[in-house]
């Protein structure tokens, strides 16, 4: 019985900490993306065409005539440089992670 108690009350302390997380991450979302009849962000960059940039910024809208920005690709995570070892220990591993569950798949689905 002792023991029931001691579960029961362990499953209770830990759905409050899972329901309590969720709110806090539900928070910080609509901290970050805004709430749905708020503007959704603080701060927006676009093109628009033949070189006009316009910014919405706290929800007021600016426009350039002049291309400012030049644009840009970055490169694809594969061919960034890695920054220290343990990114590059982190992108070795994902990298055979992911050769492995594709060999797996196909394996499996094959």
């Amino acid at each position: 019985m002792k023991w029931r108690i001691q579960f029961i009350v362990l499953v209770m302390f830990m759905s409050c900490l899972v329901i309590g997380g969720i709110h806090l991450a539900e928070k910080g979302i609509h901290r970050v993306e805004g709430l749905d009849h708020e503007p959704k962000q603080s701060f927006d960059i676009t093109r628009a065409e033949h070189g006009k940039l316009e910014m919405t910024v706290l929800g007021r809208q600016y426009s350039l005539e002049q291309d400012i920005i030049p644009e840009r690709s970055s490169p694809p995570p594969s061919e960034r440089p890695s920054e220290n070892w343990a990114s590059k220990i982190g992108n070795e591993v994902g990298t055979w992670m992911t050769l492995a569950s594709q060999k797996l798949m196909g394996w499996l689905l094959g």
